[in-house]
């Protein structure tokens, strides 16, 4: 969740380490992990066996650890974790990755350093689900470009929405 503010604040060194002590913890707390990669400049991938629930359960132990472990860097790590499982979220690789991603949005729009679980919501409640996750995406890119404003979707659309309203 911080690596941004890391780098920006401290410089590209300090993220490193913020990068290779979560690494290190999130291997001591997943040590059955099949695979991780990163996936991006501050993203990750891990296959990991078992049910969601038990995932979860060590999830929650790696991030209070990373909470609490004194480190060398200047801000504890904050991860924001979305979890996905076969078959229920997708059968395929990329319904899987987009539903893990989907959920980290929820978590880090939910106030970051937590754990969110995907949910493939059937009928009605897939369209909450949805509108929610955009709003999520808009919400978290926003933050992230205008850190010091914490601002809503609804923020952000109002001067379009006005726009919209007016004619030439």
């Amino acid at each position: 969740d911080n690596l941004k503010e890391v780098n920006d604040r401290w410089g590209h060194m300090a993220g490193n380490r913020l990068i290779i002590t979560a690494a290190h913890e999130f291997s001591n707390a997943m040590p059955d992990a099949v695979a991780v990669c990163r996936y991006g400049g501050d993203e990750y991938v891990a296959m990991v066996p078992g049910n969601k629930a038990e995932v979860v359960r060590r999830l929650e132990g790696f991030l209070e650890k990373l909470s609490t472990n004194p480190t060398d860097l200047p801000r504890a790590p904050r991860i924001s974790v979305g979890v996905s499982e076969f078959p229920a979220d997708g059968t395929e690789p990329d319904e899987l990755l987009d539903a893990a991603d989907q959920a980290m949005y929820l978590a880090k729009n939910g106030g970051g350093h937590r754990i969110q679980v995907a949910s493939r919501a059937e009928g009605g409640d897939a369209e909450d689900y949805e509108r929610e996750v955009l709003e999520a995406v808009v919400s978290v890119q926003a933050r992230r470009y205008l850190p010091d404003r914490e601002m809503s979707v609804r923020d952000i659309l109002a001067p379009l929405e006005d726009a919209e309203d007016t004619s030439l």
